[in-house]
């Protein structure tokens, strides 16, 4: 019996998926993971996508939870998931806004800025691409990176956060796209806002709106398609709604359901986040 060729044989079996690559880098609290994609050349420019994690979370959780580093090869974006500080409970906790969250003094906003200086100078970032993500009180953390820097930050994606509740705390400079996604029905960040003890944030309209002066935007409202993001209802059960009449490099858009604060997500969700980052790089 005549063997098979190498070639041959290589050929005949299944083909096994590019993987990520990934690397440590220390921004000053200890390593964080960086994932880059395997489908990329590495001198090529990538989109770069920060996940920040809700109160109590992890990165590593806050992952798994929504599915982003699965994504790095398919979407070709380079990506990293950084932890925050415990606080005196042990919960890790991001020093957002004076509503959200506890009682942290870390310089959250300067070690996340860090961060994204350290991973451009391990990787080959598109500079106009650079995006966050957040959940809870990494949304928080999200809008106060967009508010703190957004001369770097092209786009963010929050999940269930919110903004500074007076305009005049937000130092953004210039335009941010801004994504907003909340459940009507969420018990622990009410869509519509609240206050503890006199520190308040106001709710997903209020936090758009706010966004949309900074944005400089005008009407009409649009509506956009509905999307299946979560496993129930079965169906697309998330209306979106955008303003994009805005200054170069701003638009807000919104994003609602009729479910709770951490609702299961479908493997759409993620895609669907991406999409939009992408959509919106800066000018």
């Amino acid at each position: 019996m005549r063997t098979l060729s190498v070639s041959l044989l290589a050929a005949l079996l299944p083909c096994a998926a590019a993987a990520s690559t990934t690397y440590p880098v220390d921004a000053g609290r200890g390593l964080v993971t960086v994932y880059e994609p395997s489908t990329v050349p590495a001198i090529d420019p990538k989109p770069l996508i920060v996940l920040l994690h809700g109160l109590g979370s992890n990165g590593v959780a806050q992952d798994e939870y929504m599915g982003f580093s699965d994504l790095v090869d398919d979407e070709g974006f380079v990506f990293a998931a950084p932890n925050a500080v415990p606080d005196f409970l042990g919960w890790r906790t991001w020093n957002a806004t004076n509503a959200c969250c506890g009682v942290q003094l870390h310089d959250d906003a300067g070690y996340l800025n860090n961060l994204l200086d350290v991973i451009e100078a391990s990787s080959t970032i598109d500079p106009q691409r650079v995006y966050l993500v957040g959940h809870s009180n990494g949304g928080f953390m999200s809008y106060r990176m967009a508010c703190d820097f957004s001369g770097r930050i092209a786009a963010i994606a929050s999940f269930a956060g919110s903004t500074w509740y007076q305009p005049a705390d937000c130092a953004a400079s210039e335009p941010v796209h801004i994504l907003q996604i909340h459940g009507t029905a969420d018990g622990v960040v009410p869509f519509d806002g609240q206050c503890f003890a006199g520190d308040c944030y106001p709710g997903a309209i209020g936090t758009v709106y706010r966004w949309a002066a900074v944005n400089q935007c005008g009407g009409p409202v649009t509506p956009g398609p509905a999307l299946d993001l979560l496993d129930e209802p079965v169906g697309a059960e998330t209306t979106t709604r955008s303003l994009d009449n805005c200054a170069a490099g701003g638009s807000v858009s919104l994003w609602t359901n009729a479910r709770g604060h951490m609702p299961e997500l479908t493997s759409n969700f993620a895609p669907r986040v991406i999409e939009y980052l992408y959509a919106h790089p800066k000018p």
